[in-house]
């Protein structure tokens, strides 16, 4: 095919034929032909042999849609069993001993190592001596093409150093081609300890191979509650995507223990509030704040004629329990030497002012009194306020109100 013949359509058209052709090709693999022959158009565009790449908007397949391979992780119980089954069995698979496989497995699991990085290192590679140990590898093996240096954890150290003492330099630590069938290298040893090797889960099919062993690493990480950037980091991935959603799965039964932590519904949430029921404000029926006699408190009262008196000193003494206010508005200091100001009682409802009882007027709704007479010189500056409730809740009446001020000689109220 020449050059000028490369086009989207076409392209298209044989990744379909991939997927859907004798082969059945996964999409994740048709993925991977569109970025290699994408990388191939970008670098004849590079090299000024194509103006632009004719696939840099063909779009990548959904491969979570189409899984074919779903690799399932191994808890502890299930690598402790893999491990020392394969050291017990004592059976040379792929030209490595059982001692050799046992510590291969352990070293993956407890590095992240894909087969192929662990296939090229040599005892150079591991520095157990650092304060940190470490297992390096150059970036020429490496997926990524980075240098890459994964720290281990100090059981598995005392347990390398024996392995390694024999180990000739510069030569790999597991030679030969075992990497070709890794997969089933591993699941031999699983099934002969008496591993499940295949698990029907509600995300798929997840089966037992050598990458079980990557993700079984990301699965530790992710159950000490390390922090996602931390494991990008050790899993060498550029996506932090990739590190939660291909390498780690929650199990049902971790879940269900989390689900276990959230909120009581039977627990009161604040001391004193209960879950629906709010606290006493002051107004609500049967509250202990002090109510005048003449006032209802809600009930069987409710509706019928009453007051709600605020006077100043002159009030104390003249209606029972009224006494125990003390001069809830009008300041302390007030009175002179006139003596304290009194109002006129009546038991009939309407407005009590200093001068007497107005009778109660009707309107749509409460407005301030302009037609009551000019309040008398009251030198002290003290008033009173009364609040007139209906005498049932059939009557549309309502009790108006005034806030009479000190008056002034030679002044009157409109």
């Amino acid at each position: 095919m020449f050059i000028a013949a490369l086009s989207a359509e076409r392209l298209e058209r044989f990744l379909e034929s991939l997927r859907t052709g004798p082969k059945k090709l996964s999409v994740q693999t048709t993925n991977d032909y569109l970025q290699a022959a994408s990388q191939f158009c970008n670098w004849l565009v590079e090299n000024e042999r194509l103006e632009r790449n004719p696939f840099a908007k063909v779009q990548k397949g959904n491969p979570e849609r189409d899984r074919r391979h779903i690799r399932r992780p191994l808890d502890s119980p299930e690598l402790r069993t893999l491990v020392s089954g394969t050291r017990d069995g004592g059976v040379v698979r792929r030209k490595l001993t059982a001692e050799a496989r046992a510590m291969l497995y352990s070293v993956g699991a407890y590095s992240g190592y894909r087969a192929g990085e662990l296939a090229a290192l040599t005892p150079e590679c591991f520095l157990l001596d650092a304060g940190t140990a470490t297992i390096d590898l150059s970036g020429e093996f490496t997926k990524n093409g980075k240098d890459a240096s994964q720290p281990i954890p100090a059981e598995l150290v005392a347990t390398l150093r024996g392995f390694l003492k024999d180990r000739p330099a510069g030569q790999p630590v597991w030679p030969g081609k075992w990497v070709d069938r890794s997969a089933d290298m591993i699941r031999n040893d699983a099934e002969a300890a008496g591993l499940t090797l295949d698990l029907d889960t509600k995300d798929g099919l997840q089966v037992l191979d050598f990458r079980s062993l990557r993700g079984t690493f990301a699965t530790f990480l992710d159950e000490i509650n390390m922090s996602l950037k931390a494991r990008q980091d050790l899993m060498r991935h550029s996506d932090p995507r990739l590190t939660m959603n291909r390498y780690t799965r929650a199990k049902l039964h971790d879940l269900g223990a989390a689900v276990q932590n959230l909120p009581k519904l039977s627990a009161p949430n604040k001391p004193g509030r209960e879950m629906g029921v709010l606290r006493a404000t002051g107004t609500d029926s049967g509250c202990t704040a002090y109510v005048p006699p003449d006032v209802p408190a809600g009930g069987a009262r409710r509706g019928q004629s009453g007051m709600i008196e605020v006077a100043g000193a002159g009030d104390r003494g003249e209606e029972g329990e009224g006494a125990e206010m003390k001069k809830p508005l009008c300041l302390q200091g007030f009175e002179d030497d006139q003596g304290p100001s009194k109002t006129t009682e009546s038991g009939e409802g309407g407005i009590r002012t200093r001068g007497g009882v107005l009778p109660p007027r009707r309107f749509s709704k409460a407005v301030l009194s302009t037609t009551q007479p000019p309040l008398q010189n009251d030198p002290a500056g003290c008033f009173s306020l009364r609040i007139l409730a209906p005498r049932n809740h059939h009557d549309n009446t309502h009790g108006g109100f005034s806030l009479p001020t000190r008056s002034v000689p030679g002044q009157t109220r409109p």
